[in-house]
């Protein structure tokens, strides 16, 4: 009985039926409401499909994650010329090659067929139509405004065909998982004569890759496809917002997809810097906040595993690095508060072992330096015997410009050797070789 432009098999009881039914050598199957979902019968090799009860059928069939086109029941292949245009569909009955509109609110074009790339991705105007050049897995690859990208099989409509609800795009998608993982198992040349087994084994376990991935879930995929309802990213008036599953805007400090995000208190994504409770983060333009070693307008940055603008030692990796407050980058010898430090370009400080005016000096894992050779450069310069200024009076006068090697490092003190004798100097006091020689920033 046809009730809405729909067919449904009533009962004795009054009930619809639900279950598969064999009437006049026709299988017919039912949506769990009622509603015909297809009528199959095996001619030979060949499978017959009907739209209505004993009517064969011709026209446009989506089965999730193809669009192919059935004439007279059976399913076309080769070229066909739909509306004026013309359609490629290959040797299974899948379309790869063709026009297409976006049925989804949010309609996009992604650079990689990747859902990760939704922000990257472009607008799609409601109603373009974009030309299909390939098929590759559940995306269609598309031809729109003169560049090339990707969009989901899902959110397809062949040109003047009506959109399909996403309730039923789910319910066709977990019938094509029933019969790959259950029917075609069982007995594969009931469906595909031999020859076709051998070259469509590939694309069957590839789609049943894809079945598994994406039908699993109604709900994880309803809310993943925003296909009837605004949920996940959302863009508005040119902004990027983020709604959540209750219909709520988020705002504040997000994490989405293991990125963070910022939403100002009107629930849109910041981008460029934002201060967030004293504390300064850097939003790129996709809107992630940005983490590590940034060039930044030309000046280097470092943000924390939290995002944090962070300055001064920090460690990166397990290695001791400076970042200025001016953030600039700098490279040479630095002395900040009693220590000397030998910093790169990119701010990491030297551990180990360098060679500086033929001269080796080495450093601790915090980027001290602990062994070399320096000068003095204060008014009174000498070598105390022990860490302490109390010894002054039994301290050694140094010549000014004279070359002392350093062997230790004890507190605010170098340990030195001078002239065959173990000593001290105050950090404070010391150079590294001679005034002419210095290359050095001071904080």
């Amino acid at each position: 009985m046809k009730e809405k432009e729909n067919w449904y098999y009533y009962e004795k009881d009054g009930s619809k039926r639900t279950e598969t039914i064999t009437l006049d050598g026709i299988e017919y199957e039912f949506f769990k409401d009622g509603r015909l979902f297809e009528g199959k019968k095996q001619v030979g090799n060949e499978w017959l499909h009907y739209k209505e009860p004993g009517k064969l059928q011709t026209g446009w069939s989506f089965s999730g994650t193809a669009w192919s086109y059935i004439r007279d029941g059976k399913y076309a292949t080769g070229v066909i010329t739909y509306q004026g245009k013309q359609f490629e569909i290959n040797k299974y009955g899948e379309m790869e090659k063709g026009w297409i509109t976006l049925r989804s609110k949010i309609k996009r074009m992604y650079p990689k067929p990747e859902t990760k790339f939704l922000l990257e991705s472009k607008p799609v105007k409601d109603g373009d139509i974009l030309e299909v050049i390939g098929k590759q897995g559940i995306w269609y690859q598309v031809k729109y405004q003169g560049e090339i990208g990707y969009v989901r099989i899902f959110e397809s409509v062949v040109i003047g065909e009506n959109p399909t609800r996403s309730w039923d795009v789910v319910k066709e998608g977990t019938s094509l998982t029933r019969f790959i993982l259950t029917e075609y198992k069982k007995d594969p040349e009931k469906y595909f004569p031999p020859n076709v087994i051998k070259n469509q084994e590939k694309e069957i376990h590839e789609l049943i890759e894809n079945v598994n991935n994406v039908y699993y879930d109604f709900q994880q995929l309803k809310s993943m496809l925003l296909f009837d309802n605004a949920k996940g990213w959302v863009q508005e008036e040119g902004k990027w917002t983020y709604y959540l599953k209750n219909g709520s805007r988020v705002t504040g400090l997000q994490t989405i997809d293991n990125k963070q995000y910022y939403f100002g208190p009107d629930g849109f994504m910041q981008t460029g810097w934002v201060d967030i409770g004293g504390a300064k983060y850097y939003a790129n333009k996709s809107g992630a906040l940005q983490k590590g070693i940034q060039y930044i307008d030309g000046k280097m940055h470092y943000f924390d595993k939290s995002g944090i603008l962070s300055r001064g030692m920090q460690q990166v990796d397990g290695k001791p690095y400076y970042f200025s407050y001016e953030s600039e980058p700098k490279s040479g010898w630095m002395k900040l508060e009693y220590d000397w430090y030998l910093l790169h370009p990119n701010g990491a400080l030297q551990t180990g072992d360098f060679t500086y005016k033929d001269k080796v000096f080495s450093f601790n894992n915090d980027g001290e330096m602990i062994k070399g050779w320096i000068t003095l450069e204060s008014l009174v310069k000498k070598v105390y015997p022990e860490p302490d200024l109390k010894k002054v009076l039994r301290a050694k006068r140094v010549n000014t410009g004279e070359l002392i090697e350093v062997t230790g490092k004890v507190g605010s003190w170098y340990e030195v050797k001078y002239k065959g004798e173990k000593g001290y100097v105050r950090i404070h006091d010391a150079i590294i070789l001679t005034k002419k020689q210095r290359h050095r920033y001071l904080y």
